[in-house]
Formats: C-alpha cells, structure tokens, sequence
C-alpha cells in the first residue's frame, strides 16, 4: 500500500488545486469572461465568485487596459 504522506498531503494538494482554480478564474474575468458564464460553469451561484476574488477590480483593471491600449 502506498502511503501519501496522510492527511497534510491531501491538504496540500487541495489547497494548490483552489489557488489554481483562482488563477484561472482570475484570467477568465481579466479576458472578459462574466462572473455569471464563470459561476454556471462551475456550478455554484454568482455571489461565490464574488466571495473568492474582487471580480469589479479585476473587470475595472480589463477595461483600464483595453482603454490604453486603445490610444
């Protein structure tokens, strides 16, 4: 049987694989993606989007972005 370091590395592993699901919600929101599309992907409501990330400071900094490169 093969031992996976017990509770702390399932830990572990669960906690990276959150922070990576943050990252790619983060890069979902900066393109343009709506935290609604987002929420109904991962089967959870809107406001849990909201409760993990600043999505408005995220959609502000896209629109900010797309502003200057603009001119």
């Amino acid at each position: 049987m093969t031992s996976y370091g017990g509770g702390r590395e399932v830990e572990r592993i669960s906690e990276q694989l959150e922070e990576l699901k943050r990252l790619l919600i983060v890069q979902l929101l900066a393109t343009g993606v709506s935290s609604t599309h987002i929420a109904k992907a991962l089967g959870i409501h809107q406001s849990g989007i909201s409760r993990m990330l600043p999505v408005r400071e995220i959609q502000k900094a896209r629109v900010k972005r797309g502003a200057e490169s603009d001119g």
